[in-house]
């Protein structure tokens, strides 16, 4: 039984056994143009519901249950939506502004990919909003030309704003924070 799971464990695509931009590429792979969308945005909207939660347990005393109530608990829970989780880790400091507004950007897209009868076409008008605001990338959409290369684009912007959430978490809270507990 063991040799069995070990073989179906070293099956699975490599990139997606070793972090969550290897899920999306994997995930991805034979999507439409609205799914390839939606995964992106689910992977970012995933990370940083862990973001929260990674530093709210780190803060605070805050129960799965109390942080389930806020983040996932249906039919509407309080930080549900990935655009407000965005603007709750900006506003306490986690992610910078631009990495904000990119991901609300992503976000709106992403509600237009799923609430349209008719999906908007994935193309460079869709993701030049988003490029705009993160200069620094070093594109220049007006050179995304093919429908493949739209799609490496907006992998590579989800790699950087996955990787941005990501480091936040991993920022260390100052000792002397009011509510960092002293037994961790």
């Amino acid at each position: 039984m063991a040799k069995k799971r070990e073989r179906q464990k070293t099956q699975q695509p490599f990139l997606s056994r070793h972090n969550a931009l290897g899920l999306v590429i994997d995930a991805t792979a034979r999507e439409s143009d609205r799914g390839f969308v939606l995964i992106c945005a689910a992977v970012l909207d995933r990370a940083l519901e862990k973001l929260i939660r990674t530093k709210w347990s780190t803060l605070s005393n805050a129960t799965k249950k109390e942080m389930d109530y806020l983040l996932i608990q249906r039919p509407l829970p309080p930080l549900g939506s990935a655009q407000i989780r965005a603007k709750l880790a900006r506003i306490l400091g986690w992610i910078d502004k631009t990495v904000c507004q990119a991901l609300c950007k992503l976000f709106d897209m992403r509600n237009d990919f799923a609430h349209k009868e008719i999906a908007p076409i994935l193309d460079n008008t869709l993701i030049k909003p988003i490029f705009d605001i993160l200069p620094w990338i070093g594109r220049d959409p007006n050179e995304i030309a093919t429908h493949k290369t739209v799609r490496a684009e907006l992998l590579v912007l989800t790699s950087i704003l996955l990787r941005s959430v990501q480091q936040a978490e991993t920022k260390i809270i100052p000792n002397d924070h009011p509510n960092k507990q002293l037994d961790r």
